[in-house]
């Protein structure tokens, strides 16, 4: 307290770099991403160069677009992965390639790729999924995730056909050359994937109505320590995501305005925002006319919008979302409690997240509070509203401040 205000605490911290103190440290995480992409698409074009010279037709592709395991890297910057456009846009460039998420793919876990891909095939690209996960056949079992043969078949298909049905394909690889996919087991499982995928073949249009989205130039604001925002945002969120049940496409909240362009908004009933810190004025506008519109409900994570690349602050939050927040000093705990449909759910984590932000919206709708959290219920602030939804004339905005959400209550916030 100053003079009996509250006053922003500012510090190392806070999850979020500043836009104008940490200016230097933003572009140079920035520079490092357009300098390897510059190598990418200067390799793939010496490629192509070099085979229309030999009159020669040959497809292309690079590792690149890593997304989500990456946010929890501390070679997050130094990869290069953060330029996708430059990628995206090369005609040289004809799939991108990428493992399988390394985070949940043990029994219970989920599958989902390490790139965006619905961002990949939108702008023509083909994605081709690495699937190096270690079977039961591998030596020492190191790192194993199964055990036996119908656990092995059960995760096959699994991240098979999470990859099918996001447009990609498959190849399978056994680590340092051990010879799994020798054994007639998996010979055979694979066959059978590939005669699913020779049926389905010409019917893979795309039947998602959630669409997820994850923001590339937002990553350039995180603080690498403790952790990064977006190792929860999306590393953590996308098991919860695909626990939905339902169909849902991943892109690149960059990727908006060619989406509009293309005219694929439209097929989208729901949407998530994950990690968009970082919103500048232009793609303010455009989400605005295209993606907050046509009776979506969006539901925004974290701290949607906080930085419009100059400041950081909770109006621009606010001009995002539709839903006024204030921003508090420096709060110890994040546990949540909603009430969604009457049914009661407690989670998150005992631990300081900054920036501190709480809904403070008579005209929302109050879905869930912090119950645990110093500042959150301050004498002089909100009621400690962490979630909360509100009809804003043609879409509904949903806004919870939180890092990680369970599927059970993505779900019901999805369908009121």
């Amino acid at each position: 307290r100053t003079n009996g205000k509250l006053v922003k605490s500012v510090g190392i911290s806070s999850a979020l770099l500043d836009p104008e103190k940490d200016a230097v440290a933003v572009d140079f995480r920035r520079f490092q991403s357009e300098r390897m992409a510059d190598a990418v698409t200067f390799l793939a074009r010496t490629v192509k160069d070099e085979l229309r010279s030999r009159g020669r037709t040959k497809v292309c592709g690079v590792f690149y677009g890593y997304m989500c395991h990456a946010a929890n890297s501390l070679s997050l910057f130094s990869s290069g992965h953060h330029d996708q456009a430059t990628v995206l846009d090369c005609p040289d460039v004809d799939f991108l390639a990428a493992p399988i998420d390394y985070t949940a793919r043990q029994p219970g876990g989920a599958s989902f790729a390490q790139l965006l891909p619905s961002s990949v095939a939108l702008h023509g690209k083909l994605y081709y999924a690495e699937e190096d996960t270690r079977f039961h056949l591998c030596r020492g079992r190191r790192e194993c995730v199964s055990g036996d043969e119908k656990t092995t078949k059960e995760l096959i298909w699994r991240n098979f056909t999470d990859a099918w049905a996001h447009g990609g394909t498959v190849w399978w690889m056994d680590l340092m050359g051990e010879g799994w996919y020798r054994d007639p087991f998996f010979t055979k499982t694979i066959a059978a994937c590939r005669q699913h995928a020779e049926r389905t073949l010409q019917d893979r249009a795309g039947k998602a109505r959630i669409a997820v989205f994850a923001s590339e130039g937002s990553l350039a604001l995180e603080r690498i320590a403790p952790t990064m925002a977006s190792a929860e945002l999306v590393g953590m969120m996308m098991p919860e995501i695909d626990a939905l049940g339902e169909p849902y496409d991943v892109y690149r909240l960059e990727d908006v305005p060619l989406m509009a362009e293309k005219g694929v908004l439209g097929r989208y009933r729901a949407v998530i925002v994950l990690n968009a810190h970082l919103v500048g004025a232009e793609l303010r506008t455009t989400l605005r006319r295209t993606l907050l519109c046509d009776g979506r409900t969006v539901l925004f994570l974290g701290w949607p919008g906080y930085s419009d690349g100059k400041t950081g602050s909770a109006a621009n939050v606010a001009d995002l979302t539709g839903i006024s927040v204030r921003e508090l000093p420096v709060c110890q705990a994040n546990i949540i409690r909603t009430e969604v449909d009457g049914r009661r759910t407690t989670f998150g984590a005992a631990r300081r997240s900054d920036p501190a932000l709480v809904i403070d919206d008579e005209n929302a709708t109050p879905l869930g509070w912090f119950v645990q959290g110093q500042g959150r219920c301050h004498p002089d602030g909100p009621h400690g509203v962490a979630i909360a939804a509100r009809n804003l004339g043609g879409w509904r905005s949903v806004l919870a401040c939180t890092t990680w959400l369970p599927s059970e209550v993505i779900r019901r916030l999805l369908n009121p």
